[in-house]
């Protein structure tokens, strides 16, 4: 399921004009880097975050960027808070109804 629903939020970035690479830093891999006037996206998607395993397995890559670009996880299953230490959690409802991106 994790495939497919990294797949439906590739396509859905490509939808709204986004330019989209994949992201690696050293031996990390961010999901996604999104591009779009002017704005520069760091995206991990994930099935869901209930595990401490996940949690660091999503966030970790994320945390390892230094700069100001944004970063996001964008997450199917569960309810969390919409923001962990600056990254933003984003449902997977609100990313494909809502206009955030």
């Amino acid at each position: 399921m994790g495939r497919l629903f990294e797949n439906a939020v590739y396509l859905q970035l490509l939808y709204k004009g986004w330019r989209v690479h994949v992201g690696k830093l050293y031996s990390k891999e961010v999901d996604f880097v999104a591009v779009k006037d002017g704005r520069t996206v760091y995206l991990q998607v994930t099935d869901q975050m209930l595990s401490e395993g996940a949690w660091k397995r999503e966030l970790g890559p994320l945390r390892s960027i230094h700069d100001s670009y944004e970063k996001c996880v964008i997450v199917r299953q569960g309810r969390y808070e919409q923001d962990a230490e600056g990254i933003g959690i984003i449902q997977a409802r609100d990313f494909f109804l809502g206009d955030m991106f």
